[in-house]
């Protein structure tokens, strides 16, 4: 299986605009991603120090999405309660 760069782009949602590099085999259209929503994933996405751990109560839902181009895009689908995952004790 082929393992390639992708810069991966957030659109819509808390995330919007955010880019990712990540390594990994991406193909067709497909998969969605939760990620948790508080001040602290914020922070570790742009690179500083996160503070103490905090509770996360919102789970935002991406679905990626992957043209013939090599484009890859996560477009947000939603905002869930954290709880709705089982996650409602979930920090970050």
């Amino acid at each position: 299986m082929q393992r390639t760069e992708v810069c991966i782009e957030f659109i819509g949602g808390p995330f919007d605009g955010h880019r990712q590099t990540v390594v990994a085999p991406l193909h067709g259209t497909g998969g969605r991603l939760a990620l948790p929503v508080n001040e602290n994933v914020f922070k570790m996405l742009e690179g500083a120090v996160v503070g103490p751990a905090r509770r996360t109560p919102t789970v935002a839902v991406y679905e990626l999405h992957h043209d013939d181009d090599d484009e890859c895009q996560y477009r947000f689908i939603g905002s869930r309660p954290a709880a709705e995952f089982g996650l409602e004790d979930w920090k970050v």
